[in-house]
C-alpha cells in the first residue's frame, strides 16, 4: 500500500469519525477512531503495511491435533 492512499484513507476516516461523532453514534464512532488509530500506527511504521492474514483453523480438527494428521502416542 502507498503512503499515498493511506493518507487518504486517514482522512476520509477522520471526517466519517467527525460525521459520528456529530450524531452520537458511540460505537460507530468508538470503530471507526480505532481503524484511524491503526491508519495512525502503520504510517509510524509501528503495523504492518501489508500484514499476513491468519490461516483460519480447520473446524473439523481439533486445535490440540497435529497439523499433519499423525497421532501422539
Amino acid at each position: 500500500m502507498k503512503l499515498a492512499e493511506l493518507d487518504y484513507i486517514q482522512q476520509m476516516l477522520l471526517e466519517l469519525c467527525r460525521i459520528s461523532r456529530r450524531r452520537d453514534l458511540g460505537f460507530l464512532t468508538y470503530l471507526i477512531e480505532m481503524a484511524y488509530s491503526e491508519a495512525s500506527d502503520m504510517k509510524e511504521g509501528m503495523r504492518p503495511l501489508n500484514p499476513k492474514p491468519a490461516q483460519p483453523r480447520d473446524p473439523l480438527r481439533p486445535a490440540s491435533s497435529p497439523a499433519n494428521g499423525a497421532q501422539k502416542l
